[in-house]
């Protein structure tokens, strides 16, 4: 498990505005939905490209043949991913999951809107079996994003 550095705490503030009205009225719990609301409150996770790369040498230097990978990363974007691509395709790996239990919401960049393509290369690698997911935690379990599991032809 590789958790992010704490970008921004949580506002609990927000949080009790939102859920004291909402014990009188429903509608204010409608608002934990919006992505707004949501950047407010939630706390993001940053992990340094740093230690994207500390991984690639050590996946480089072991005969790994699965590794699982969990990570809390808001900041996952384009350039982390190509980071796993490079750890992944220059290894003996033959499985590779991925999973960011970090908030489904974009942060700076549109990093989880854009997810799907930023991942794409990776799950078209041939010789490895890979699954990528970005889920984030709730009270009732995990709310799945992306679940999907390509095999080598």
């Amino acid at each position: 498990m590789v958790s992010g550095m704490q970008i921004k705490p949580p506002d609990g503030r927000c949080c009790i505005a939102t859920y004291i009205p909402a014990m009188f009225l429903l509608f204010p719990i409608c608002l934990t939905c919006c992505g707004w609301w949501k950047r407010k409150v939630l706390p993001f996770f940053s992990i340094p490209p740093e230690t994207y790369e500390s991984l690639h040498r050590l996946v480089r230097n072991y005969n790994l043949r699965n590794l699982t990978l969990n990570i809390i990363d808001n900041t996952f974007d384009g350039e982390r991913a190509q980071q796993v691509y490079n750890m992944v395709s220059g290894s003996n790996l033959r499985g590779l999951t991925l999973i960011n239990t970090a908030a489904t919401i974009d942060v700076r960049n549109m990093e989880y809107s854009c997810f799907e393509r930023n991942v794409l290369p990776l799950k078209e690698l041939k010789n490895v079996i890979v699954d990528v997911r970005w889920q984030s935690r709730s009270k009732t379990g995990y709310n799945m994003i992306e679940m999907r599991q390509y095999k080598p032809e």
